[in-house]
């Protein structure tokens, strides 16, 4: 599965190589290749999913950690 290439074609893709898989000499060579690229597909774009939310994570929340606040607990004389 090529990046940019949505489930159902990668599905009609996966019939198509299992009907050849199974019509020919039963070589699983080119369902490997399949499966090892939409894996290699999935785990890039899980990859990017969590960077994109650890980097919003890092300029939203995170700063407001730091932020100096005053000590409300001391009472004033």
């Amino acid at each position: 599965m090529s990046g940019g290439q949505r489930p159902f074609v990668a599905h009609l893709t996966l019939y198509q190589i299992l009907e050849e898989t199974q019509r020919g000499t039963l070589d699983i060579t080119a369902w490997l290749d399949w499966f090892l690229r939409c894996l290699a597909t999935a785990m890039f774009e899980s990859e990017q999913l969590i960077q994109s939310v650890v980097q919003t994570f890092l300029a939203t929340a995170f700063p407001n950690v730091w932020i100096v606040r005053p000590n409300l607990t001391k009472r004033s004389e």
